[in-house]
């Protein structure tokens, strides 16, 4: 059974750019709610969209691998802040 990447991507860009944010709240340029929020789905919107123009959405893969990659991504954002 195959799978795009384009959902276990998301989820993974999900959990490693929260990871990144949440550990070095320098990356904010204004120390405001709203804009942190807007700058945290700006730059996934962004990598998403640099995906969708390379292609690499439009890999299949096994459905194991899909997982693992969402698994991973999951774990990244728990994770970081022990490292």
């Amino acid at each position: 059974m195959n799978w795009k990447l384009r959902i276990p991507l998301i989820i993974f860009l999900l959990g490693l750019i929260s990871a990144i944010y949440q550990s070095n709240p320098s990356f904010f340029l204004i120390e405001n709610y709203l804009f942190k929020s807007v700058q945290l789905f700006v730059t996934l919107f962004i990598v998403v969209y640099l995906f969708e123009k390379i292609g690499i959405n439009k890999i299949k893969v096994h459905f194991l691998i899909g997982l693992l990659i969402i698994c991973f991504g999951i774990a990244v954002d728990y994770f970081w802040l022990f490292l």
